[in-house]
């Protein structure tokens, strides 16, 4: 990307109401992870071409889509891709049922987290994809530093989120009906050529940055939409192609018109786009490819 192109253009945000929609992964067990999906999170299968499986809870779209074909490969090396998907539950009371339901199957979880904004528990899918559960907080009780948001990570009270939603009359058990994703975040190899087009490409705004490591960028004034980090070392390689884990995450456009103006974008700062059957793909310098889709009508 030409960066002195970039910086000549000038900046449209995207559209506020764009969010994350559908996240693909190359798995190697494809019956397995659907297995872990469907009983450990609670997300309901849809019908599928062979070889695929698309989840999501009761209503709205699906959120996980799955292609089996990927090639086992040692957990410990280290790449760009997926850091984790982020679930966004509609409550508190919604979130300590999906603890609920960890809880009575057994599954672990890696860590738990109250940043603030939202709280939040962490686990990964049997083929190590990192995935966040979270609910977020009221948006005027977002902690900020001056005009600048200031998530936090402090511990989560487990006890008391399960508490909250067995009063509310929730035990976990039940299929998700109500769930969003929330937002993305990625492993990148460099952390300001992704935030160079994430935010003047793409168009999302800056929200937060955690030092050099790691930059946290949404459509509005959302807390984050996309996260992007160098955790995994910087100039961190691409994964191989055939690798298990991230193969594309999607950006849902509220209009056509939202789509052209971002597409324009796109093409004045140099990013790559692709179309490809009818659908139009951009990929970050990390190779993280990114599909641009416009909203479907509200299911009947």
């Amino acid at each position: 990307m030409d960066k002195a192109v970039i910086t000549e253009t000038e900046t449209r945000p995207i559209d506020a109401a764009t969010h994350p929609g559908q996240v693909t992964l190359g798995v190697v067990d494809l019956q397995r992870t659907v297995g872990f999906y469907r009983q450990v999170i609670g997300l309901t299968e849809r019908p599928a071409r062979p070889g695929e499986a698309l989840l999501g809870p009761l209503v709205v779209e699906t959120l996980v889509r799955l292609e089996s074909g990927a090639q086992a490969r040692d957990r410990l090396a280290r790449s760009t891709g997926l850091y984790h998907m982020a679930l966004l539950y509609p409550s508190r009371a919604a979130l300590g049922a999906a603890l609920l339901r960890l809880a009575s199957s057994g599954y672990p979880i890696e860590g738990a987290s109250d940043h603030g904004v939202s709280q939040a528990l962490y686990l990964a899918d049997p083929e190590g994809n990192g995935i966040e559960l979270y609910a977020d907080r009221p948006k005027a009780a977002w902690p900020r530093r001056g005009d600048t948001l200031a998530m936090v990570a402090e511990p989560l009270d487990l006890d008391a989120l399960m508490n909250e939603s067995q009063a509310a009359g929730m035990e976990g058990g039940e299929s998700v009906r109500e769930l969003r994703m929330g937002h993305v975040h990625l492993h990148v190899a460099h952390l300001e050529p992704a935030v160079v087009f994430y935010h003047e490409g793409l168009g999302l705004n800056l929200i937060q940055r955690y030092g050099s490591q790691a930059a946290f960028l949404a459509a509005g004034d959302y807390h984050h939409h996309v996260g992007i980090n160098t955790w995994a070392g910087v100039g961190a390689p691409q994964p191989p192609a055939a690798s298990p884990g991230l193969r594309r995450f999607t950006l849902v456009l509220p209009s056509c018109e939202a789509l052209q103006a971002t597409l324009t974008q796109l093409r004045a700062t140099g990013a790559p786009l692709y179309e490809i059957d009818g659908m139009h793909q951009t990929q970050d310098p990390s190779g993280n490819r990114v599909y641009l889709v416009v909203s479907l009508p509200p299911q009947s």
